[in-house]
């Protein structure tokens, strides 16, 4: 018995020595960090493991697709679901795989095919039960493409009963806001405000609401809205608007109260320094006074008889020294203050049109500056009074939005043209028949640039690296909008927040899809620490920017990461069109200073309105006429194709930079 415990205890000895290699023998097995892409494996195994217990293969599939839906990562989702259609399609499950389908495109803004999966969806599913979801997604896709009067129909019935009712009264009041329906707007911003803090559009209504509180409401407006309580959340910042816009009237005395009520009631308000600086900059001016009618201010280089006539009813006790004998063109523009500068140069620009294609002296028209100092309310009580004129033919500027829209209503409702050449927004030429304007804005930014890489270039395969701010979202959506409209395909839409400083990620999920063009909406500022990321993957397309990337420091970006740029322009003033050429050297010699933007863009409507006159159209109504039947005016910030609703389609100048040289391409 001893004998054959020992013999076993041997033989486990040496199986034990013959299995078990020495410690410096056994593999090294590293045990590496989850990564992201584990919690899409786990529920792709968690459905796995799911799947044995179902029946039928179509199940299957349409369970792990709605994993991967209710996860949130809807890509992914998007997969399994057209899977799903196209090897099932005779599935009891096909109507909720199509709409889930349409949906996931929809949460990841592709609008495009979001919109052609839903009208898909309603073709063969007219009567389904997802149908008050799919007028909902409809709704939110005209307000995403910019089609704000459906947006508006849509969305309003949908709004108690909606499926986001937050995200649906935010697209509302956006559209509201662009139609020109400020009041109503800005309820729903409020609202949406109040109620939902957390929301991430929570900030653009709060910026909104700020915007519309200093542009777009009068003073007796503000104080029934603190009188009233009906905005309880916004006390402070509209006692703090009314303050600003009491002194802004020279009203001292009404501003000083305002201020020293605001900081009563909010000693620790983030605002309240700014307050005591408004107190002292009161206490300096020293006047106290009643509220005056605002004088009048023209331009030094011409105090005409005309403006004589024109200002006496707004400034009493002049006495009027002759009647307006010659039809006037009014010109808006801040020709004082802090915005002197650019003021001025619209006056240049509009001068230079007037007096180099009219012989001054021989016809019967006057221009008369009147200076609106950059101030809403002081330019619709100028507009007010000129309206009220009739020898009133033409108005021009307001160089900002907030301004020209005050003057666009007033001059729509006399029946007088208004030229728009500078302001951006372009709201105000919704529903009218006398209101024209012409600035560079961000549809055509992205229309041109998605015109030259795809029909010019020939590019099948693009992608887009945008910042999460409004304007580069907006101009992201319009881009890819237009790319897939003329059957390219955007490969990579990548984002990046305003604070990032390393873009690795992104430039990497863009460079794995190997696109030929990639294009960022931003300003050079954030664009220089993100380009010198695609020279670190040693990967270098076409690159296509916004006017933001207008500047001279972009010759030294350029000259160490870019091969090639592209970029939208409002003017380039290095053109070599013989117009370009004529017109700079002409208006070096008459102000001994370049043209800016500004000046281009008032020439070339004022230009546009010349010839319409030397026509033969000398009335408001036929020069409203004419204009709208515009076709193929060059001009020397671009081409105006014609006037769609007031609003001037253009083709906008592109210019690249290649090999250390500028030049216009198109």
């Amino acid at each position: 018995m001893k004998k054959f415990l020992c013999f076993s205890l041997l033989c486990l000895l040496l199986t034990g020595c013959a299995t078990t290699p020495p410690p410096s023998a056994l593999p090294v097995r590293v045990e590496r960090a989850p990564q992201v892409k584990d919690r899409d494996l786990q529920i792709y195994n968690a459905a796995m493991r799911t799947k044995e217990d179902l029946e039928h293969p179509d199940l299957k599939l349409f369970h792990l697709a709605n994993q991967f839906y209710n996860a949130g990562n809807f890509l992914l989702a998007a997969n399994e679901f057209e899977k799903y259609i196209n090897n099932y399609p005779q599935s009891a499950r096909r109507e909720e795989a199509l709409f889930k389908l349409g949906d996931c495109y929809f949460k990841v803004n592709a609008n495009e095919k979001a919109l052609k999966l839903t009208r898909r969806f309603l073709t063969r599913y007219s009567r389904s039960r997802f149908r008050p979801l799919i007028n909902e997604r409809l709704g939110l896709l005209d307000f995403r493409r910019g089609f704000y009067q459906d947006a508006r129909r849509a969305l309003k019935p949908l709004l108690p009963t909606a499926d986001d009712p937050d995200y649906v009264q935010y697209a509302l009041a956006v559209s509201l806001d662009n139609l020109g329906l400020i009041k109503e707007a800005f309820d729903y911003y409020y609202d949406i405000y109040q109620r939902n803090p957390e929301r991430d559009f929570t900030i653009r209504c709060s910026e909104r609401i700020d915007e519309l509180l200093v542009n777009d409401f009068k003073v007796n407006e503000l104080e029934v809205f603190i009188l009233s309580d009906k905005y309880p959340k916004i006390t402070d910042r509209l006692l703090f608007t009314l303050g600003i816009s009491y002194f802004q009237r020279e009203n001292y005395q009404a501003a000083d109260r305002a201020f020293e009520q605001f900081i009563e009631r909010y000693p620790w308000h983030k605002k309240t320094q700014k307050a005591y600086d408004w107190l002292k900059l009161i206490k300096e001016k020293s006047i106290p006074q009643p509220l005056a009618p605002p004088p009048i201010m023209v331009s030094p280089v011409e105090k005409n008889d005309a403006l004589e006539s024109l200002s006496a009813s707004l400034a009493p006790g002049r006495e009027q020294q002759e009647d307006v004998t010659r039809d006037t063109i009014i010109l808006f523009a801040p020709v004082s203050g802090r915005f002197a500068k650019y003021g001025q140069e619209v006056e240049n620009g509009v001068r230079f049109a007037l007096d180099d294609l009219l012989d001054k002296g021989k016809t019967p028209l006057k221009l008369v500056v009147m200076d609106t100092e950059g101030d809403k309310f002081l330019a619709r009580k100028l507009a007010e009074k000129a309206a009220e004129t009739p020898n009133i033919l033409l108005g021009i500027g307001g160089l900002f939005s907030h301004t020209t829209k005050v003057i666009a209503q007033t001059f729509e409702k006399a029946g007088i043209p208004l030229l728009s050449p500078t302001a951006s927004e372009t709201s105000f030429t919704y529903n009218t028949r006398n209101i024209f304007a012409s600035a560079f804005n961000n549809f055509y930014q992205a229309e041109s640039l998605a015109d030259y890489a795809v029909k010019k270039r020939g590019l099948t395969n693009l992608a887009v690296l945008y910042p999460d701010n409004s304007l580069g979202i907006e101009l992201a959506n319009l881009f890819k909008a237009k790319v897939e409209e003329l059957g390219a395909t955007v490969s990579a839409f990548e984002s990046y927040k305003t604070t990032d400083t390393d873009f690795q990620d992104q430039v990497y999920k863009i460079k794995l899809k190997k696109p030929e063009a990639v294009f960022i909406p931003d300003k050079l500022e954030r664009v220089r620490l993100v380009l010198p990321q695609f020279t670190l993957y040693r990967f270098q397309p076409l690159y296509l920017g916004s006017n933001g990337w207008q500047s001279p420091a972009l010759k030294q970006i350029a000259a160490s990461n870019l091969p090639e740029v592209v970029f939208p322009v409002a003017f380039f003033s290095a053109s070599r069109r013989p117009l370009v050429r004529n017109f700079i050297d002409n208006y070096w010699e008459r102000y001994s200073i370049a043209p800016d933007t500004m000046a281009a863009l008032a020439y070339d409507l004022t230009n546009l309105f010349v010839l319409e006159y030397k026509k033969g159209n000398q009335t408001r109504e036929t020069i409203s006429l004419s204009l709208s039947k515009v076709r193929g005016f060059a001009g020397i910030s671009g081409e105006i194709l014609e006037f769609r609703g007031g609003l001037a389609r253009k083709r906008t100048i592109l210019v690249q930079y290649k090999r250390g040289y500028w030049q216009e391409i198109n």
